[in-house]
C-alpha cells in the first residue's frame, strides 16, 4: 500500500477513474461513469465498480448530463459548457449539489450560464501535483495508461445522492 493512503488525513483522500476498469487494488474513492459502458459490454463502468470495488466509495460521473449523477465531466467529447450548466441547473433544482470537472478555462464559460445555481468543481490540471486550489473541491493531477488520480476533499467525496 502506498505510504500516502497511510498518511492520509480526513482533509482530502485520493481518487481514481478509469474508462477500462483498472482501477488500483488499493483505491478507496472511486469515480465511476453512469453512462459509460464497461469493458465486455452488459453494464455500465459504474456498475462494474458496484459489481467489482465493493469495498470502496464509487463517486457517480456522466459524460451526457445523466440526472442523479454527483459529476458532470465537461470536456471535449462530453458535455458542453452550455449543457453543464444546464445539468447542474437541473441537479440544483431537484436538492442535489453539483460538481463539474473541467479545466479553468472551461469554468470560466459555465460560471455566468449557471443562473445562480450552486456548483462545486474538479478541475482538469495534470500538473502532478496533488494540490486543491481556492475555488475547487476536487483536482485530477496526474495520469497514466491505466486511471486517472485525483485528490478530492473528504466531505465532497462523502455527500451522497
Amino acid at each position: 500500500m502506498p505510504d500516502y493512503l497511510v498518511q492520509q488525513t480526513s482533509e482530502f483522500v485520493h481518487c481514481y477513474d478509469s474508462v477500462p476498469c483498472q482501477w488500483p487494488e488499493y483505491a478507496d474513492f472511486i469515480l465511476a461513469y453512469i453512462d459509460v459502458e464497461a469493458p465486455g459490454g452488459g453494464m455500465s463502468n459504474y456498475a462494474y465498480a458496484i459489481r467489482h470495488r465493493p469495498h470502496a466509495h464509487i463517486i457517480s460521473i456522466t459524460t451526457k448530463g445523466e440526472p442523479n449523477a454527483r459529476v458532470a465531466d465537461c470536456e471535449k467529447g462530453d458535455l458542453t459548457p452550455a449543457r453543464a450548466a444546464e445539468w447542474a441547473i437541473e441537479e440544483d433544482r431537484a436538492g442535489r449539489l453539483p460538481m463539474i470537472y473541467c479545466d479553468a478555462s472551461t469554468k470560466d464559460l459555465i460560471v455566468p450560464l449557471l443562473k445562480g445555481a450552486h456548483c462545486q468543481w474538479w478541475l482538469a490540471d495534470w500538473d502532478n501535483k496533488a494540490i486543491i486550489p481556492p475555488g475547487y473541491s476536487a483536482k485530477q493531477y496526474s495520469s497514466n495508461n491505466q486511471y486517472d488520480t485525483s485528490v478530492i476533499y473528504t466531505k465532497a467525496a462523502l455527500i451522497k445522492i
